[in-house]
């Protein structure tokens, strides 16, 4: 049969188009009879056409963007629990390759998932949010710890307890808000001390830890006073 068809290609062309629409109504029919082999068929055409697959969706995705995007928002309405699902099951079967990715992610993009972090704990508390970087404050503060005073290594990244991390003045779980007004500079290690105090209960605490850090500093270079030396002479004991 396949040597005929091969043999045949004019053919079978001819009769194809002659017969198009009975053949549509018969794959049609077929297809709905067999919807695994249907699925079956075409993964297995997709597995071994993966660039071809992905060129020609795309350049249909950029053909009928308005219309892909209305189709999918009218259908992510109708079916949002049947999405929900299927969702939910494919976190599930794979919880490992979504570890590994969001800890790749998080790597590359440390300031964008810091951000995040801090948005969602703000919707979380419902409080006002802003649109703003980290760094915008960094370069706003000059790389100047607001807490202790002090100069910031732009190069340290998190966690070292010195990199630049964002603080809220008044925090968040207090009725601060996620604004520029209400965030600044922070050493890891002062916005970790400071918690969730608010400034007045936070600058004594700051000032003791940095009083303590200069004093550790001005006496790791000190050496130990010399041992006094032996007398020469002997010892007396106690007449008994």
């Amino acid at each position: 049969m396949k040597l005929w068809r091969e043999n045949n290609k004019d053919k079978i062309a001819a009769y194809d188009c002659a017969h198009k629409e009975e053949k549509a109504i018969r794959n049609k029919a077929w297809a709905a009879a067999n919807p695994e082999k249907v699925k079956a068929k075409a993964k297995k055409y997709r597995d071994s056409h993966k660039e071809k697959t992905s060129e020609r969706r795309k350049a249909f995705y950029i053909a009928h963007c308005g219309e892909q995007k209305l189709y999918s928002r009218e259908y992510n309405k109708k079916n949002s629990k049947k999405i929900a699902i299927r969702m939910k099951r494919w976190r599930d079967e794979n919880k490992e390759k979504i570890a590994a990715y969001m800890k790749d992610y998080r790597k590359a993009n440390l300031e964008k998932f810091l951000q995040y972090i801090h948005e969602r704990r703000s919707r979380k508390l419902k409080v006002i949010i802003e649109k703003f970087s980290s760094r915008e404050i960094f370069e706003r503060d000059g790389w100047i710890c607001q807490l202790c005073r002090k100069k910031i290594n732009e190069g340290l990244k998190y966690p070292d307890p010195l990199c630049a991390t964002l603080d809220h003045i008044i925090p968040l779980s207090k009725d601060g808000t996620h604004s520029r007004v209400n965030v600044q500079l922070a050493h890891l290690i002062c916005n970790m001390r400071k918690s969730s105090s608010l400034p007045e209960e936070s600058a004594m605490q700051i000032k003791q830890y940095v009083m303590q850090s200069s004093l550790q500093t001005t006496n790791r270079g000190r050496t130990a006073p010399p041992a006094e030396p032996a007398s020469s002479e002997p010892e007396e004991f106690p007449v008994v």
